[in-house]
């Protein structure tokens, strides 16, 4: 009887583990794309608080020093067509993740979403007006943040895509 026990606990034990990681997966994945998000919608504030805390005296030389390397970095073009890039990949993956646990989808149907998602993110790649779109919209965000030329920036290290005839 207690070796019984013993191994009833072993298996809940290994039951309750497997949980733990599954939602570890569940708010890695899931909750990225809305933490791409909400970066994204609080950019701006984000922003000028870290002016804020850069020219204020009232803060220790660590954090000013710390929001000022953030201020020189953030509203970079690299930075900003990342967000802009992860924003729509994650957020596609996020709706096939939510289609995924639906509890009535079968097999069949589950192994379409994943095809029709794994043939779909290779066209995101491939499409250069809308990557060309995001280099534009991205210059125009960082105008509006008042970065001295973000067009000149993003030319020193890249290209607009062209089109392949």
């Amino acid at each position: 009887m207690c070796v019984l026990t013993e191994a009833f606990k072993k298996a809940m034990k290994d039951i309750e583990d497997s949980l733990k990681l599954r939602n570890l997966s569940k708010t890695r994945w899931l909750a990225r794309s809305e933490y791409i998000c909400d970066v994204w919608i609080s950019f701006d504030p984000l922003i000028e608080a870290l002016r804020l805390l850069s020219c204020s005296n009232r803060f220790n030389t660590k954090m000013t020093n710390l929001a000022t390397f953030f201020l020189g970095n953030l509203p970079s073009m690299d930075f900003v067509i990342s967000l802009i890039f992860n924003k729509n990949i994650m957020q596609r993956i996020h709706q096939m993740t939510q289609i995924l646990k639906i509890e009535e989808l079968n097999i069949i149907d589950a192994t379409e979403v994943i095809k029709s998602t794994v043939k779909n993110l290779p066209m995101i790649r491939d499409d250069t007006n809308a990557i060309n779109e995001e280099i534009v919209a991205a210059v125009m965000f960082l105008k509006k943040i008042i970065v001295d030329d973000p067009e000149a920036e993003f030319n020193k290290k890249h290209r607009y895509r062209k089109q392949l005839s």
